[in-house]
Parts: C-alpha cells; structure tokens; sequence
C-alpha cells in the first residue's frame, strides 16, 4: 500500500511530501546495498532527521547498485527540488530583510 512520509522544514506553510508508493510491488525481489524496504526506511529516517544530504547519499548509493532504479530516481529529483526551493525562499526572505534596511 503507497504512504506518504511529511517532513516539515521551516515553518508549517512549507512542507515536503515524499511519496513512497508500494514497496512490494515495484517488481524487484534483487537484494542490492538495501533491500526495497530498507531503503525506503533508510530514505525515511534520513528524510525524517531532515538530512538531506545523507538522503541524496542514499539515493547515489541505490543508483550506482542499480542504475535503472526509477523509484531512486524520483526520490532524489524530489529532494533536490525541495531543497532548491527552500534555498530560493531563504534568499526571497533575506532580500526583504535586506530590502527595508536600505530605505533608512
């Protein structure tokens, strides 16, 4: 059954969905570095800890065992967006800062 894992980062307007789908039925009974599950447990925690970088280290790591690996795939494009807008914000909101000091 697909479950979705939500992260909050900053605060509670900005949020990451990340869709996990069904573990047992992508197809691959292949043991590799992780198995399906605990990959998406490993991904999860990291995810969770809001360890980006570790769960983009995962993703690497999934993909070099398995390079078709889609499901990889996704879940690294997901983070490395989340992780893109998030750095755009933080530059928005300190432009704004910055923007009011200067009119003194």
């Amino acid at each position: 059954r697909p479950f979705q894992h939500v992260v909050w980062h900053g605060s509670a307007s900005s949020a990451m969905a990340v869709q996990t789908g069904s573990v047992e039925g992508n197809g691959s009974a292949e043991k590799g570095p992780a198995s399906d599950s605990e990959f998406v447990e490993a991904f999860a925690d990291r995810v969770g800890r809001r360890d980006y970088s570790g769960a983009l280290a995962l993703c690497r790591e999934r993909l070099k065992a398995k390079p078709n690996d889609s499901y990889a795939l996704e879940l690294r494009q997901t983070v490395e967006n989340f992780v893109d807008a998030s750095e755009e914000l933080e530059a928005q909101q300190a432009e704004r800062e910055g923007g009011g000091e200067d009119d003194d």
